[in-house]
């Protein structure tokens, strides 16, 4: 499947996101205006800790009973170039992160957005729920599984529309008791997992 190079998200697109919701996670351009990126200290891979371990065990286990819509089928690799040009940032660092991708044929962004905001996985809640209409033509949307309302933990679900159905990416992080909270600029920040 081809890249799409963000250059090339037509403003049709950046629209329909736009219009979808404040459930949607904004495209990267966008959310680079507000967020700075992760210092090459924040990023550095050290040994993990028993509290590195102990948050990566906890996204496994939200990816291990992650509730999709019926027909979702796992794929190996991201299904969308939508992802290469969306992901989620998080408020802290290091974070544990698990991806996982799926498929589901013959579905809508609104209908499997709207079944996630039904059904949260495992103990989680869904933090901020804005249907989108069943008729509306949408490319990509987002829905939040958070532990308890407020957190900057959880699960990232977006879904984004394909010729033959959907794709969905999950973004399983979970903070370690190392981990800080990043540096932003005055008046800035970042919504919780799958809030934008």
């Amino acid at each position: 499947m081809p890249r799409v190079d963000p250059s090339d998200v037509s403003r049709r697109t950046m629209l329909r996101v736009a219009v979808a919701g404040a459930g949607i996670i904004l495209m990267q351009p966008l959310g680079a205006l507000f967020a700075t990126r992760a210092t090459a200290a924040e990023l550095t891979t050290a040994p993990p800790s028993t509290a590195e371990d102990s948050a990566s065990q906890k996204a496994a286990g939200w990816l291990s009973r992650a509730t999709l819509p019926p027909g979702a089928i796992r794929s190996a690799s991201s299904p969308s170039p939508y992802f290469d040009i969306q992901h989620t940032e998080w408020w802290c660092a290091p974070m544990a992160v698990k991806t996982a991708y799926w498929r589901i044929a013959g579905a809508s962004v609104a209908e499997t957005a709207n079944w996630l905001n039904a059904h949260p996985t495992a103990d989680l809640t869904v933090p901020v729920q804005h249907p989108i209409p069943a008729d509306a033509d949408v490319d990509i949307a987002s829905v939040g599984n958070v532990p308890f309302q407020g957190a900057l933990e959880g699960i990232a679900f977006t879904v984004a529309k394909m010729s033959d159905g959907v794709a969905v990416r999950g973004e399983f992080g979970a903070i370690p008791e190392s981990a800080t909270r990043r540096n932003f600029r005055a008046g800035t920040g970042l919504g919780g997992p799958g809030q934008g």
